[in-house]
């Protein structure tokens, strides 16, 4: 990404971060206040687009996609603050490619493949661990116990 381009698409992102927050969390309230919600989602779509074009020049379109989608989806299921979220989805896309360098180095198989498979390996670990968390709080206390006298 050119650095004009990035700059200017983290502008926009960091100037429209409350409303696009705001519309995420209550799209009905946030019209209701006053944000225009179709001209936020529409300047969304379009920095994103942005940001896409000028990245998939240099990484190509499905590095694009693993970088975008499994970081935040990962994000997404460890925390539920914003900012924690972004930041943790961006230093995964980091961590990510860096492992899929590191990885490829040693092994004579493209990098894409090796970033898109950590990526999706680390969303199904994430997934499988939230998974088992939410198993385990829905469980109540003395459940096993219980279980064990009453079988037959």
């Amino acid at each position: 990404m050119t650095s004009a381009a990035a700059v200017i698409t983290l502008l926009a992102l960091v100037i429209a971060y409350r409303p696009l927050l705001f519309t995420t969390l209550d799209e009905q309230v946030a019209e209701a206040k006053g944000v225009p919600v179709q001209g936020l989602s529409i300047a969304f779509m379009v920095i994103l687009a942005v940001a896409v074009s000028e990245a998939v020049q240099v990484v190509g379109v499905l590095l694009i996609f693993a970088l975008i989608v499994a970081p935040a989806a990962i994000a997404e299921r460890v925390t539920a603050r914003p900012i924690r979220g972004i930041m943790v989805s961006a230093a995964l896309a980091v961590l990510f490619t860096w492992a899929g360098l590191t990885v490829a180095y040693y092994v004579p198989y493209p990098v894409g493949f090796f970033i898109t498979t950590i990526a999706f390996s680390s969303y199904v670990v994430a997934r499988l661990l939230t998974y088992l968390a939410a198993r385990r709080v829905a469980r109540p206390r003395g459940w096993r116990e219980a279980q064990v006298r009453h079988s037959p």
